[in-house]
């Protein structure tokens, strides 16, 4: 089972939201193929910002393999804690979380106490974790069921066009980590166009789409291609 996981980051209104999982369910309804595929074969996990999470929880109702997952989640597991959303609060909504992710390394100085909290909350509340990681050095523990890493000249700025690793370059990098228990997932600027060099090889697990995720037409087409 492969995973194709669609971060949407600080994008859409609640409108558009709505559009896209409208124009997905209409074009997976009109390819059977493409439908049957997923039901047997890969997880979809759709990560749309926190407050569009229930509305479009409610268009998914019925199918199969296709899941909601947060951007993120909280540090803190509850309390006087204005504005936090936790694993406690998305407990029964989603199934998956992103933690760890670059950009909330970068530009919300996340550091590794936080990202180990946030590892023990989702486990705590039956939320997996896609942990994200840039390099060798940090919090790689042979527990973390899905390891997702994003080399950070690889990081598109939202067109999904980055300067993505070659398989060779992931698969090297794979096998550095050492941990054969774990799924690998590759986030690095994954689009429908290069995603075909990767599929070849069963080493790669699964893709963190970006930026080409907020097209259904091309989130589609990376998912037939998987």
């Amino acid at each position: 089972m492969k995973y194709v996981i669609g971060n949407w980051k600080a994008n859409n209104t609640l409108d558009e939201s709505l559009q896209w999982i409208k124009i997905f369910i209409i074009e997976l309804q009109k390819n059977q193929t493409l439908k049957k595929k997923i039901e047997q074969e890969i997880s979809v996990v759709i990560c749309p910002p926190f407050p569009h999470l229930y509305p479009i929880k409610q268009k998914l109702e019925g199918f199969r393999n296709i899941f909601l997952g947060a951007q993120d989640i909280s540090s803190v597991e509850k309390g006087t804690y204005t504005g936090e959303t936790t694993a406690l609060n998305l407990q029964g909504l989603i199934q998956f979380a992103i933690i760890g992710h670059s950009e909330r390394k970068k530009n919300f100085h996340e550091n590794e106490q936080m990202t180990s909290l946030k590892l023990q909350l989702a486990n705590k509340y039956g939320i997996k974790p896609f942990y994200c990681i840039n390099n060798l050095d940090g919090i790689i523990s042979p527990l973390i069921e899905f390891i997702c890493w994003e080399p950070p000249e690889s990081i598109s700025s939202g067109d999904g066009k980055g300067n993505f690793k070659s398989l060779a370059d992931i698969l090297k990098f794979k096998k550095m980590l050492n941990l054969p228990n774990s799924h690998f997932i590759y986030g690095g600027s994954v689009n429908e166009n290069n995603i075909k060099e990767y599929v070849v090889s069963d080493e790669i697990e699964g893709f963190l789409i970006g930026g080409a995720s907020l097209d259904p037409y091309r989130f589609l087409h990376i998912i037939e291609h998987s």
